[in-house]
């Protein structure tokens, strides 16, 4: 059976790639397959490399479509709804709390979500975001759910390293670890129609093809990029007022991205208002609101992240490194940062790890981008660095 997404995700990773179509075809099957795989495990651990989310999601849609999973370009109802997060069988998680990671009550609502039986698919799949961040209280009440799985339940936890991973929880996975991805692989991958130099800065911007893609499709993503290219291009100090400007816009998108994704998901709950209390309506409104925080707060990171790109790339031209440039389309205004000094640079570099340090702590946003660019301000066109 053809599986295309999830080819189309492990390109690069062969071994998951074949371990994954062994267990699905196994489970076809219904007998052991050769390798080792019986079937679909209840829980995975995918780890080591920033595509283990897009592999979660590709793995999901083998297992509720019909098909097996079906190309992007000519999708059936299942597939695109697991892409538009929509899906009643697949929940995608991630933390809520900036500071402590995923909630108790996060993982209790999963938990009693698992125990009822799939809408319309025959499984249902929890793909948990960031596993790293399950604290020990939110991993404990997890436990017995991975230890008694529901037979029609499978969850996949991603994360940067298994070992990143409580013991406990890990313990109780099946662990797939991924290889570091070939970075020109994963630019000739990632889009048909695209320069090698786009992909190669969407890569660097983003962290994963899947990301990387919908950057490049994102006219809001983009105008935040051409928004800080022109801030730091200005040939004179920007204004205070600029620099607050920029990060208010920058904000005001990521805040209507954010309010944008929860569409979808509306009209079931409003489908279901009549039946809920008020304690259980106002919960899940409080939910909405961390999820839609969660989700600015990325938005912005990678704002950060179009700053620091630049920044490295003014770094490597300033030390006359021969390497080619994330950013091939700012040659002008990487040189002209790279007049600015060494120092000057380094510094900047610095504001901006400070920067993605405090999004991820339940410091206000638009506080956080103001100080960052008032900071850029004041460091990159101070007279030290001319």
């Amino acid at each position: 059976m053809t599986r295309a997404p999830l080819q189309e995700v492990l390109a690069g990773q062969p071994r998951v790639l074949a371990y994954l179509e062994r267990s699905l075809d196994a489970e076809r099957a219904d007998v052991p397959s050769r390798g080792g795989a019986r079937g679909i495990s209840h829980a995975y651990l995918f780890s080591g490399n920033a595509i283990v989310e897009d592999a979660a999601l590709a793995l999901a849609k083998a297992l509720v479509c019909p098909l097996g999973g079906c190309p992007e370009d000519d999708q059936c109802v299942q597939c695109a709804r697991v892409d538009h997060g929509s899906h009643p069988d697949v929940k995608v998680l991630e933390p809520l709390s900036a500071t402590r990671g995923y909630l108790l009550e996060q993982v209790h609502e999963m938990i009693s979500d698992a125990a009822l039986t799939p809408i319309e698919a025959p499984r249902k799949v929890y793909i948990v975001k960031e596993a790293d961040t399950l604290g020990v209280q939110a991993a404990n009440a997890l436990l017995k759910t991975l230890e008694e799985p529901a037979a029609d339940v499978v969850f996949i936890l991603c994360a940067p390293s298994a070992d990143s991973v409580l013991q406990t929880i890990r313990s109780r996975c099946s662990v797939v670890p991924f290889s570091a991805v070939d970075p020109s692989a994963a630019e000739s991958a990632l889009l048909s129609g695209e320069t090698p130099e786009r992909a190669r800065m969407a890569l660097a911007i983003a962290a994963s093809a899947q990301q990387a893609k919908r950057f490049l499709e994102s006219t809001e993503r983009q105008a935040n990029r051409d928004d800080i290219r022109a801030f730091l291009a200005s040939p004179e100090a920007p204004s205070d007022w600029s620099a607050l400007s920029l990060a208010e816009n920058l904000v005001a998108r990521a805040r209507a991205g954010a309010a944008g994704g929860e569409v979808l998901g509306d009209e079931e709950d409003d489908s279901l208002d009549e039946f809920l209390t008020r304690t259980a309506r106002q919960a899940i409104e409080d939910r909405k609101k961390r999820a839609a925080s969660a989700t600015e707060r990325r938005a912005l990171a990678e704002a950060v992240r179009v700053v620091e790109t630049i920044l490295r790339d003014a770094l490597a031209c300033s030390a006359g490194s021969s390497e080619a440039p994330l950013n091939a389309d700012a040659t002008e205004l990487v040189s002209a940062l790279a007049s600015r000094g060494r120092e000057s640079l380094l510094a900047a570099l610095d504001s901006c790890a400070r920067a993605s340090r405090h999004l991820n702590r339940s410091t206000t946003p638009v506080l956080v981008l103001q100080v960052l660019f008032l900071s850029l301000k004041e460091l990159l066109w101070q007279p030290s660095a001319r």
